[in-house]
């Protein structure tokens, strides 16, 4: 489960605003998203033939073009004026740092959401923080790294989403996950089915 923090940081307090409005009831972790909203879901691959890990910079290079892609679509609609980057910093330490993710440090400021505690309604097994930042432009130069990174088994449970919290695209290590109303998931589906998966369940 997540134990949201008592924010006194704006920016904390717009982020949980926002996902309540959107998404009220709902925990934002990004694995187990899929399940909690099977109708707002969507899996894409992130290389041909649904292989998993890139091993070249031309397969690199595919992996980051179709993610792009996909945030490029997302966002057309309705432009968002800002993106938020979401993701967790884990621990094994009985005593949990309050250290936010390189990667997210790379990117912006980031701020503590909540805490993550291992639970029967949860995917993961792990104690952590889960932090957010913010950023106004979701594109190569600002998200090739922590794209990289998750697709090499790094990063974990990452979600990207605007302002409004209106679609989430959520990368793991093979693919991304897109969360969004049915009607942009069909034409999503339409649109890019070369990019799914050929299993029934869609994963």
């Amino acid at each position: 489960m997540i134990r949201r923090t008592r924010a006194s940081d704006s920016l904390a307090l717009a982020l949980d605003d926002a996902w309540c409005a959107s998404w009220a009831g709902i925990e934002p972790v990004a694995a187990d998203l899929k399940w909690d909203l099977p109708d707002n879901w969507l899996r894409i691959h992130s290389l041909p033939a649904g292989k998993r890990y890139p091993d070249s910079e031309s397969e690199y290079r595919t992996l980051l073009d179709r993610h792009l892609t996909i945030i490029r679509d997302l966002d057309a609609a309705a432009p968002a004026s800002f993106f938020w980057i979401i993701g967790p910093e884990w621990s094994k330490r009985r005593r949990l740092t309050r250290r936010a993710p390189v990667l997210l440090r790379q990117i912006g400021t980031p701020v503590l959401w909540g805490r993550l505690e291992p639970g029967d309604d949860t995917t993961f097994a792990a104690r952590g923080h889960l932090w957010a930042t913010t950023t106004e432009t979701a594109d190569e130069r600002t998200l090739a790294p922590l794209l990289r990174d998750v697709a090499d088994a790094g990063m974990s449970d990452v979600i990207i989403a605007p302002q409004d919290f209106a679609w989430l695209f959520l990368p793991y290590d093979g693919g991304a996950d897109i969360i969004a109303q049915p009607r942009t998931i069909e034409t999503m589906r339409a649109s890019r089915g070369d990019w799914l998966s050929d299993r029934p369940d869609g994963l």
